[in-house]
């Protein structure tokens, strides 16, 4: 091959590269809570809020921690996972939450450690003067006559729920809690010919 066509390609697998790590970078930004709620077509996207200020999780809730920066800009690390005190009382509640290999604990000392501003027992509960605001995207796949979309969605999460409208997700489960967001995109959508 000639070096032209080398140096070329380079340049273009450069810029590519550099494109992903912009838009993956985006991804990561605290935001405002209405610029979250103005945030379409992204998939596989979700924020913990704490007054105005949101910042992007893990999608498929695997970590009971999220970092929100205060009024100063400080990153305070906050225990999102919550637990019924029923839970509490029955010793239902996780100590911990695995995924990926590693291991973080849920257990709280005091109030300020958790996203809901409660801790009872040393566990984070639901919070009524502080419900802890997720925000998720809710996916519309393709239709006939459609383009597949996407819009944010921001409630309490996982807390009781009577109707899918209570939950971020839109999911409110059959044992009245609100499901996790775990619809997108697949791989294959879109390369199906008519």
């Amino acid at each position: 091959m000639d070096k032209k066509y080398s140096t070329i390609i380079v340049i273009y697998i450069f810029v590519f590269l550099y494109i992903k790590i912009c838009k993956t970078y985006k991804l990561y930004e605290v935001l405002s809570k209405e610029d979250v709620l103005k945030t379409t077509n992204e998939y596989y996207i979700s924020f913990y809020c704490k007054n105005d200020t949101c910042a992007v999780v893990d999608d498929l809730y695997n970590n009971p921690l999220v970092e929100i920066p205060d009024e100063k800009g400080n990153i305070i690390t906050y225990i999102s996972y919550t637990c019924t005190y029923d839970n509490i009382k029955l010793s239902k509640c996780p100590k911990e939450i695995c995924a990926y290999g590693k291991c973080k604990s849920t257990k709280c000392t005091t109030d300020s450690q958790c996203l809901s501003n409660k801790c009872i027992d040393n566990f984070c509960v639901f919070n009524k003067e502080t419900p802890i605001v997720r925000c998720d995207n809710i996916y519309t796949p393709d239709t006939l006559f459609s383009r597949r979309s996407s819009y944010m969605y921001c409630k309490p999460y996982p807390e009781p729920c009577e109707t899918d409208d209570e939950c971020s997700s839109r999911k409110c489960s059959i044992n009245k809690t609100c499901n996790s967001q775990t619809q997108g995109p697949s791989d294959s959508e879109g390369t199906s010919l008519f």
